[in-house]
């Protein structure tokens, strides 16, 4: 039987606290320390869910009101450091929030304590003491909740941090598939990182294109557009340079090619599109609009790909598909208006682990450009020409190039 070990950890880190408060002895310093744990750890949770409210809005969406005046205040070579770098954002700046919140609650703390943990201890104290030790031994472990919660949280968090900076494929696979991890995910992580790192959509695990080179689906060869010594010092380097030849048993080309409802559908939502920028956002927009995430052939894909119909004319047929699938079909929308396009692989970042993924570059001539466009990711946010989308991509190929 598998074992996750990551579930299991989480399992001990929230029992541990509640344990402890439940063997402890029952005495009315106890109850004082009891009540005061529970009211520093419910701050605690508090001030950091405000702290992390606090930084999003500085940092990512302080419009024009006051978080503008606030993010307008920080030097600009601190704002260069965190441009496009989200979770740096979250790790640096909310500890600092958070201490300036803590300080600011000290003498309201002080005034808590003195009229209201004191008291309220005393009174639990006289109420419990003639009750059984079992009572006893269950209320001292429930007052201990709310630390497990934080302590919990906290690891998470760290966690989920540390997956995104040194990603390693056995970790991911673990949290992926831990009940624990997801459910922390899920109800506490989605909230606080409500930015680009937090999303549902995933990517392909166990190096699902790069297993493909095993099995046939993919042909290595080296990329046109570079000469072989570049190549070279890229595979010294440890980048990927596969250009994608077969996938799921199709030629590139192939699953790039189009036909005339997806021609006429493509020219349709772009009429009277005024320049390749509006175009090109039309195609994303209507895309992402319509197309769901198929998640039931990512798993498929990342176990075996061959025999799983993929490309454009799929994509568009069933409304659903994967990263491959987007990528596709936003080519071929892409031609049939006339605007030069690209298909890009590397590493996507789901918000729990770093994996396969495929995405798009697009030409703006009115802007002389060219511009990131994720059509996956962009049903859960917007991902056309943004501003930090180097924050959950990374290792970026160019397979191909079409008009």
């Amino acid at each position: 039987m598998d074992i996750n070990f990551v579930t299991i950890a989480f399992v001990l880190i929230f029992l541990l606290p509640i344990i402890s408060g439940a063997l402890r002895p029952f005495t009315r310093e106890r109850i004082y320390y009891s009540l005061e744990s529970l009211f520093e750890n419910m701050e605690l949770i508090l001030l950091l869910l405000v702290s992390v409210y606090l930084t999003k809005n500085i940092y990512f969406e302080h419009g024009n009101g006051i978080f503008y005046k606030v993010y307008e205040m920080i030097p600009p070579g601190l704002k260069n450091v965190f441009t496009g770098r989200d979770i740096l954002v979250y790790v640096f700046n909310v500890p600092i929030v958070l201490a300036i919140l803590l300080i600011l609650m000290w003498p309201i703390k002080e005034l808590i304590y003195k009229l209201l943990i004191a008291p309220v201890s005393e009174a639990v104290y006289e109420l419990l003491n003639p009750l059984g030790n079992g009572i006893k031994v269950f209320i001292g472990g429930m007052v201990q909740i709310p630390r497990s919660i934080l302590i919990t949280l906290i690891i998470g968090l760290g966690l989920n941090f540390f997956n995104y900076y040194y990603q390693h494929p056995q970790l991911s696979n673990l949290m992926k598939e831990s009940l624990a991890y997801n459910l922390i995910y899920d109800k506490g992580l989605t909230p606080i990182l409500d930015s680009s790192i937090a999303k549902k959509i995933p990517v392909l695990l166990n190096d699902s294109f790069g297993n493909a080179s095993s099995t046939g689906n993919f042909i290595p060869v080296p990329n046109g557009k570079q000469g072989d010594m570049a190549d070279l010092a890229k595979k010294i380097a440890g980048q990927n340079v596969r250009v994608i030849e077969y996938f799921n048993g199709v030629t590139l080309d192939q699953a790039i090619k189009s036909n005339s409802e997806i021609d006429d559908t493509a020219k349709s939502i772009t009429k009277g599109a005024k320049s390749d920028y509006e175009k090109a956002q039309k195609i994303y927009k209507w895309i992402t609009r319509n197309l769901t995430y198929d998640y039931d052939k990512a798993e498929r894909v990342g176990i075996n790909p061959r025999g799983i119909e993929s490309g454009s004319i799929i994509a568009f047929k069933t409304r659903e598909g994967i990263c491959f699938d987007y990528s596709c079909l936003y080519i071929s929308m892409c031609r049939a208006t006339g605007l030069k396009v690209r298909m890009v692989t590397g590493l996507g970042y789901s918000g729990v682990a770093w994996g396969d993924h495929a995405w798009n570059q697009v030409y703006s001539v009115d802007k002389k450009k060219w511009i990131n466009v994720d059509t996956t990711f962009g049903t859960m946010a917007n991902y056309f020409d943004r501003s930090n989308f180097d924050t959950d991509h990374k290792n970026a190929e160019i397979q191909g190039e079409w008009q």
